[in-house]
């Protein structure tokens, strides 16, 4: 600072300000926010002030000058900043480039029993892959998958067990079930001093298909990267009591005890692969294991065995076919 007197140019100093600080509220999305955050700063941590902190001390906003100020309402899904305003709006045009919405997807998923013998026209159709899994995995292309459900259709022994459907934005795990909760009777229990004697003890099973999917769009706009796990859980029925079980009571009665020995089936298929936007993907040949009413595998008994040849569904395959 300088001012002309009479005697010459007088110059002196002068204490500068500090630039005036202001608060400003971004909207984001609390659900994607933080991930976003972590995967470019390549961190875990859940602290997104820290995170917006060193986002943007390498843009050139120091957040920790004093005055600065970050607070993050998670509920809301607003983040408060105190600085100047050109630091106001650097932050704002950053957090608009975060802030852009992931493409959607549309995921399909069709779960089918189908003669084994129609498995072959499949392999023919789609286009192996190599891949880790040890259960079937075929990608098809719309015309082929569409072709071939019409065939699969039209054929004795085909049945369309479910289609269940969502919409799912890119990078999001997703579920989808068809399933119903079932109650089964699982056992007896053995009351020692109460009558009655004996009660049923019963559990409740989601019977049906489930897929879990994690879906991404890559860069160039119209590949897939598609993770997906399909399952499907029946319910067998229950299988002949071959013994009867004897407890005595409190009061000495030898009490029958009888023999419950439901039986469940359940089969599962995974694959991780690249799709281009309307492929389909088929999992077959899937992993089956016969559950008890325990919950645990076991040994499936010829009772069950027989029951299944008799209702044709021992020589069919669960194909499941989803599309993206």
């Amino acid at each position: 600072h300088y001012s002309i007197e009479d005697e010459g140019v007088v110059f002196s100093w002068k204490e500068q300000k500090s630039p005036p600080l202001f608060v400003r509220a971004f909207k984001v999305d609390p659900h994607t926010f933080a991930a976003g955050l972590q995967k470019i700063l390549g961190i875990q941590t859940n602290n997104v002030p820290e995170m917006v902190k060193s986002l943007f001390s390498t843009l050139g906003v120091d957040l920790t000058a004093p005055g600065r100020n970050i607070a993050f309402n998670d509920r809301l899904g607003l983040l408060f900043a105190t600085a100047t305003p050109l630091e106001l709006d650097t932050i704002e045009r950053a957090l608009q480039v975060l802030n852009q919405v992931p493409p959607e997807i549309q995921i399909k998923a069709r779960f089918m029993e189908v003669p084994e013998s129609d498995v072959e026209s499949i392999l023919k159709a789609g286009v192996a892959v190599d891949a880790k899994e040890t259960n079937m995995v075929e990608i098809l292309t719309t015309t082929n998958a569409t072709l071939l459900l019409r065939q699969l259709e039209s054929r004795s022994g085909f049945e369309n067990l479910a289609e269940p459907e969502v919409v799912t934005t890119s990078g999001r795990h997703t579920q989808m079930r068809a399933t119903d909760t079932v109650a089964v009777l699982t056992n007896y229990a053995l009351h020692a001093d109460t009558y009655p004697a004996v009660s049923p003890q019963m559990g409740k099973f989601e019977i049906g298909p489930t897929v879990d999917l994690v879906p991404y769009v890559l860069s160039d706009g119209y590949t897939i990267d598609l993770t997906a796990i399909a399952s499907m859980l029946e319910f067998l029925g229950y299988d002949k009591a071959t013994n009867t079980v004897y407890a005595t009571n409190n009061f000495g009665l030898r009490i029958s005890v009888p023999t419950v020995r439901p039986g469940f089936r359940i089969q599962e298929g995974h694959a991780t692969v690249n799709l281009w936007d309307g492929q389909t993907l088929v999992l077959g040949n899937m992993k089956s294991d016969f559950i008890g009413g325990d919950g645990q595998p076991g040994n499936e008994s010829k009772f069950f065995q027989d029951a299944e040849k008799k209702n044709g569904t021992a020589d069919k395959e669960l194909l499941v076919f989803i599309t993206a």
